[in-house]
């Protein structure tokens, strides 16, 4: 079973929400099936981009949220090199670029190595 847990990245003042550091923060699931992030003792929620979590781990132990950056070592004859992929959720499964994210932490050594939000520069790097 996996484990249901999200982050957020608050547009406003650039900053991400984990369990760690919410303090009076918390995710809301509403009916509608959506998640929202409250503040305790506001009337406003802030602007934010949520992220679940995938259910894995990177080759250091590090969860995978979805718009972390992995990189990957594709291990095949025409293509040795690294590979910095963002994490997805798509067609109902979460995703490293075009690739099943399960068959890149298993089979292509995947590390994060930033998310979108604080390091959109990765992607750039490897076009």
């Amino acid at each position: 079973m996996r484990e249901i847990k999200f982050r957020a990245w608050d547009k406003d003042n650039s900053e991400m929400f984990t369990y760690d550091n919410m303090g009076d923060v918390f995710f809301g699931l509403e009916n509608n099936g959506t998640v929202s992030l409250f503040i305790c003792d506001s009337e406003e929620s802030p602007s934010v981009d949520i992220m679940q979590f995938t259910g894995l781990q990177d080759k250091n132990g590090v969860d995978i949220y979805e718009g972390d950056i992995v990189s990957q070592k594709l291990n095949c004859l025409w293509d040795e090199g690294r590979h910095n992929l963002e994490v997805s959720f798509n067609h109902d499964q979460f995703k490293a670029g075009d690739c099943s994210l399960y068959m890149a932490v298993i089979s292509f050594d995947a590390e994060v190595i930033g998310n979108i939000h604080q390091n959109p520069e990765l992607l750039e790097s490897t076009k």
